[in-house]
């Protein structure tokens, strides 16, 4: 994990600390710039939705060390969540509603 990659990480885990707040995406990647593109793709599809939603990359090694990159969307209260992800989905858009832990 370079530099940037562990600066990522660490805020995207401060901000999921802090908030204690879900965030719900579109899935995870192999690299920082697929996940970036997915996301500006995503939520050019549903601007109205996503408008005031926080972009977030978070790097993270998977079980077989290799690295990837969670495409998410954030912060929202529960519910709040759970309806971006129903609103979406209702779209035909894959969506989750995910807590990060520590």
């Amino acid at each position: 994990m370079d530099s940037d990659d562990r600066k990522a990480a660490a805020r995207a885990r401060s901000l999921w600390e802090e908030a204690g707040k879900p965030s719900s995406g579109p899935g995870a990647y192999a690299d920082r710039a697929l996940a970036l593109a997915q996301l500006k793709t995503y939520a050019g599809k549903a601007q109205d939705i996503l408008a005031s939603a926080s972009k977030i990359i978070a790097p993270m090694q998977s079980n077989n060390g290799h690295m990837i990159y969670r495409a998410r969307f954030g912060l929202f209260a529960e519910q709040e969540a759970r309806e971006v992800c129903n609103r979406l989905t209702q779209r035909g858009q894959t969506c989750f509603a995910a807590v990060q832990t520590r």
